[in-house]
């Protein structure tokens, strides 16, 4: 994907494409705000000089224009390329409700795209869960997980024994 990952952890990272789409009908040319989101993933740079981030805690980030921005011209898209730690291999990866906080007045707004749990309104399809072109790894589905469970426990007698082991246990018969 052409990103440099030496700042992510063990030098892994992956890329992914903010798209802001201003649908005002007049030019938006102000740069007092911030959007903030939760990103299960540490964001290590915007690929955009009119944008910067800021982690703020725990899984808490925030991007916001820099002196170079232009501003939303009128019906638009502006293109974020976001580089993050790791990789991402879920659509649930990406969480709802990202906000905008108007640094004049203090004043919030949920992005309305993002305020649901349908991934989808805001995230488009994964169409694989390879993180590499030569990842062996099988994409795990309730019925191949439960049969790889399922293979465990007929491996193992775990009839009588529990986790962790009682110090004493009374049986009746009632």
């Amino acid at each position: 994907h052409g990103a440099d990952c030496s700042l992510g952890d063990w030098g892994l990272c992956h890329t992914q494409t903010l798209m802001l789409d201003y649908t005002g009908e007049g030019d938006y040319l102000d740069n007092q705000f911030k959007i903030y989101f939760s990103s299960i993933h540490r964001v290590l740079q915007v690929n955009n000089p009119g944008f910067v981030h800021e982690h703020v805690v725990g899984d808490l980030t925030y991007i916001k224009p820099t002196s170079s921005f232009q501003g939303f011209q009128s019906n638009t898209r502006i293109v974020l390329p976001l580089v993050l730690e790791y990789w991402s291999v879920q659509e649930t990866d990406n969480m709802p409700r990202w906000f905008v906080v108007d640094d004049r007045d203090q004043s919030t707004a949920i992005i309305g795209n993002t305020n649901t749990e349908n991934m989808h309104n805001f995230v488009l399809p994964y169409t694989s869960t390879l993180k590499t072109a030569s990842d062996a790894n099988v994409h795990m589905t309730t019925a191949n997980r439960f049969s790889l469970n399922k293979k465990m426990v007929e491996e193992v007698d775990a009839s009588h024994r529990i986790i962790p082991t009682p110090y004493q246990t009374t049986v009746t018969n009632d």
